[in-house]
């Protein structure tokens, strides 16, 4: 092998480690497992392949084309090729089928990809089109796998003006569907967990009573990750007001009645006591007018 063919080597090695760890970069730069696949796909056109399309399986099983990008946007329809695929058959045909279902990495040449009037199913059907729409010449499907569970599909291809992908491209794939795999079960997980607390802790949340006419509401948002506060909560209880001692002219009031009700509370106080008062009528000769002898005695109070 001459140093020419030695050089050459070791860039593929050094490009491919690259790669791999621009491709974990992009995984761990997000929680958000679309925004993570999409910046893959970015970063493996045109490096590895002219097209990139990654489909991951949702909670009901159905595929979702979460992302496609070629290295030329003229090529994509409007609206481009992502959204909702139809389930996966419970027989597969198709590569994809295959590989949702558990098959290893598939390379695909163009023997491998007829017209779309050819399909077992809808999935392959749609897989045929993408193909044929992308002028895809030969292709790599890959799971993507994390804890015995398929999550998806990686799908790469090259046109005819570029070399052809091989087997020895598949390792390569793998290890990058490895990667992508940890990145989207990371994410999941941390959503899940996310849920989890959130459902216990609005499970824990009290249930507001009704006094009176009094009618209280409450709305629970969990605080925002940055403000890294936890235990957001409410309470709500009746409680019983005591009125305090009243007293008028420094006498301690008999009887005071506090209203809850909306209206303004009302205060009866008892009568003043009676002063005791002494008057004495005398009567003179002569039709002299009565006259009142002063009191002496101190008030009773």
């Amino acid at each position: 092998m001459s140093d020419f063919e030695v050089d050459q080597v070791v860039q593929r090695a050094l490009d491919r480690l690259t790669l791999l760890a621009e491709t974990t970069t992009a995984m761990t730069s997000t929680l958000d497992p679309y925004a993570a696949v999409r910046r893959v796909c970015r970063i493996l056109v045109p490096q590895l392949a002219d097209w990139c399309a990654v489909d991951l399986l949702e909670d009901d099983g159905r595929p979702h084309r979460v992302s496609v990008v070629h290295r030329d946007p003229g090529r994509l329809p409007i609206g481009g090729l992502t959204g909702l695929l139809p389930e996966v058959p419970e027989t597969p045909v198709g590569p994809l089928s295959r590989v949702l279902l558990g098959a290893g990495p598939l390379l695909l040449t163009s023997a491998d990809m007829p017209g779309a009037d050819t399909a077992a199913d809808p999935l392959h059907a749609r897989q045929l089109q993408m193909f044929d729409q992308l002028g895809t010449h030969n292709a790599v499907v890959a799971p993507i796998r994390a804890r015995r569970q398929v999550l998806g599909a990686l799908t790469i291809g090259r046109s005819a003006d570029r070399a052809s992908l091989t087997d020895d491209d598949l390792a390569m794939v793998e290890d990058l569907t490895h990667r992508i795999a940890l990145g989207v079960d990371n994410a999941r997980l941390y959503r899940e967990t996310q849920r989890i607390a959130e459902r216990l802790q609005r499970s824990l949340l009290p249930t507001l009573p009704r006094t009176g006419p009094l009618r209280l509401a409450a709305r629970y948002a969990p605080a925002a990750s940055t403000a890294e506060v936890g235990g957001d909560w409410y309470d709500s209880s009746a409680t019983c007001c005591a009125a305090s001692p009243v007293t008028a002219r420094n006498r301690p009031v008999r009887s005071c009645a506090v209203s809850t009700s909306p209206t303004t509370p009302s205060i009866r106080t008892p009568p003043p006591p009676a002063s005791t008062r002494s008057s004495t009528r005398t009567s003179t000769e002569g039709g002299a007018s009565p006259t009142r002898a002063p009191d002496t005695r101190r008030p009773s109070w």
